[in-house]
Parts: C-alpha cells; sequence; structure tokens
C-alpha cells in the first residue's frame, strides 16, 4: 500500500518538476527572438556540440565569416545551456551592431513588461494582444462586437415600432412607448461601447504586459493622469515623451 501511494505521490509531482524546469529556460531561448533598434539588433542564435567551446564556435562561425569579431561587431548578451547525452545545446542571446566600428551599444533590457506606445492603442484589442495577455484583448473586442451589436439591434427596433406607429395609428400610445424603451436601451448600448474602447486605449497604452526583451530606449512613452481646471472640470492628461 505504502509502495503504491508513493508511486501516486511520484506521478502527481512528476508535473510540477518538469514545470519547473521548462520554468528556467529563458524565454528568448525557448522562443526565438529578433528585435530591431535603432543602432544594432537582438535575436537568438542556438546550436549543438559536443563541447560547450564547439558549440559556441559552431554559432558563431557564419558572424565570424561575416568579418565580424566578438565584442566588436556583436557581443552575448546572456546564453543559456542544455545538455541531452554527450550534446551540449547553446541558445546565444546575441546584440549584432549595424557598423562594424559601432563604439556605443544600446541598452538591452531582459526582462521590461514595459511597451511603447502605438497605434494598436486605437484598436480594440490588439495592443493587449500585443503584449501577451490575450484574455484581456478577446474581452475587450468581445465586448465591443457585443456593445456594435447591440447599437444595432435596439436602433433598428426603434426605427420598426416608429413605422408601426404610422402604419396602425391605434396602437400608437403603445408602439411610441416600445419605441422609447429600445432607444433608451440603445443609448445604453453606446454608453458600453464607449466605455470599453475608452479603457482599450487606457489599458492598451499603459498597462504591463508579458515580460520581453527590450533593445534601447523607447522612441516615445505615454502616460496618463488625473487633471482638473479652475471651472470645476475633471478628466484625464494625456502626455507623450519623445
Amino acid at each position: 500500500m505504502k509502495k503504491i501511494i508513493l508511486f501516486l505521490f511520484v506521478i502527481m509531482l512528476s508535473p510540477l518538476v518538469f514545470a519547473q524546469a521548462e520554468k528556467a529556460k529563458p524565454d528568448w531561448a525557448a522562443h526565438p527572438v529578433h528585435y530591431e533598434g535603432q543602432i544594432s539588433k537582438v535575436v537568438t542564435i542556438s546550436e549543438y556540440g559536443t563541447t560547450k567551446e564547439n558549440t559556441k564556435s559552431r554559432a558563431f562561425k557564419t558572424l565570424e565569416d561575416g568579418g565580424r569579431r566578438l565584442n566588436d561587431g556583436y557581443r552575448i548578451i546572456e546564453e543559456y545551456w542544455e545538455y541531452k547525452g554527450d550534446w551540449a545545446y547553446g541558445y546565444f542571446l546575441v546584440q549584432i551592431s549595424n557598423d562594424l566600428s559601432c563604439t556605443k551599444w544600446e541598452n538591452v533590457d531582459m526582462n521590461t513588461t514595459k511597451y511603447p506606445f502605438s497605434a494598436r492603442c486605437f484598436v480594440p484589442g490588439m495592443a493587449q494582444i500585443y503584449k501577451g495577455t490575450k484574455v484581456k484583448g478577446g474581452l475587450i473586442i468581445g465586448g465591443e462586437a457585443l456593445g456594435v451589436v447591440g447599437i444595432v439591434t435596439c436602433y433598428s427596433m426603434k426605427a420598426s415600432y416608429e413605422k408601426l406607429m404610422l402604419e396602425d395609428p391605434k396602437h400608437k400610445a403603445t408602439y411610441s412607448q416600445n419605441a422609447d424603451m429600445w432607444q433608451n436601451i440603445g443609448i445604453g448600448c453606446i454608453a458600453f461601447t464607449a466605455a470599453v474602447y475608452i479603457y482599450n486605449v487606457i489599458d492598451g497604452a499603459i498597462a504591463p504586459g508579458k515580460p520581453h526583451v527590450q533593445i534601447g530606449s523607447k522612441s516615445y512613452d505615454v502616460a496618463f493622469a488625473p487633471m482638473a481646471t479652475p471651472h470645476g472640470d475633471f478628466g484625464l492628461a494625456m502626455q507623450v515623451k519623445f
């Protein structure tokens, strides 16, 4: 009985062990990246060999054949190793200069959750999906679609009852009441759709996303802050930093 319990415990624990092992692998190694900066780019290079030295030599042979020297035309930002049998698998996050004589390097942030402001913020759900928060992006898209369908439905029903008011004056009061009801629901749908869209823009601009590699400083950033006017008006002020 004890052996059975121990066996079941090991089986239950195994997924956690594998999950931790998978989690230890950097995202840039598990999913090769290619980021373009203003004066350089950051890419993932992977190779395998019998030793670490052999693996690294094979990995950078193409760059060296192109006339680049280590710590001159390119440099290793981070490396990750795995060993399977007699083979050493190397993953290298490499920054490559666009100019062989480059003496300045753009900063590389390995684990930032910040993303540059882009036009994606104005398309429902696109900024969220780009940042890796796909569930939130899907909910925003679904909310906007639901709001639009609600608006179209409500004002179609309103127009239908207004038509019935002309065709059947005897029940004009009832049709008028129904038309007003659908108009009010339609206004609610418009308010809901607008609120979701405003949330989409603000969230897409300032909310953090999935950790990723950032090369160089963002060309511009955006921030929102509450504001009040001497006339007693309140709202949000958007500040764009270049």
